[in-house]
């Protein structure tokens, strides 16, 4: 049995790494379940890619100030935002803990990051919400395999043509 697309599902990542791929969706509950959850792994290295939390309504600046709260410099070797609420209101309280913070535009600049960072036996978290974010964009820069992708969340034909078109505004 495998975990639905971008529900927490373990995959195996370029250069001997593994990704937790919970790109679906995220609110204040499941983002801090999936980083608590990371604290839990044994690792040598530990990356937490968050994005926004869309949808929140009037609580959106306090709920990514306090997830990024609880973003332990202890536990993480990088915390990379991705969005504007996350690179506004999550990362500066990441930092205010003592976490190194790596704000980026958007996936694709947040995926090479990683991809960069990430050692081998290391772990990252991939964990935001659609519109805007689709950090299962992030991931496919370092799985492992290719032939994964159909392990990741919207990746039918319609939903690439939307995401081109929203990735299309940050090229040069």
């Amino acid at each position: 049995m495998r975990p639905l697309p971008g529900r927490m599902n373990l995959l195996k990542g370029a250069d001997n790494t593994w990704l937790i791929d919970d790109s679906y969706s995220s609110t204040p509950l499941t983002a801090l379940a999936a980083l608590q959850s990371l604290y839990r792994i044994e690792t040598p290295q530990r990356i937490a890619v968050l994005g926004n939390m869309n949808g929140l309504k009037g609580i959106f600046e306090q709920a990514h100030a306090e997830l990024g709260s609880h973003c332990s410099p202890d536990l993480l070797d990088w915390v990379v935002t991705v969005g504007e609420k996350a690179n506004q209101y999550l990362a500066p309280a990441a930092r205010q803990r003592g976490c190194q913070v790596k704000e980026c535009k958007n996936a694709i600049e947040a995926g090479s990051f990683v991809r960069d960072k990430l050692k081998s036996e290391g772990v990252a978290l991939f964990k935001g919400s659609s519109g805007g974010v689709w950090l299962e964009e992030s991931i496919k820069i370092n799985l492992h395999s290719t032939e994964d992708d159909k392990y990741l969340v919207r990746q039918t034909p319609e939903w690439i043509a939307r995401k081109n078109q929203f990735f299309s505004q940050f090229k040069d």
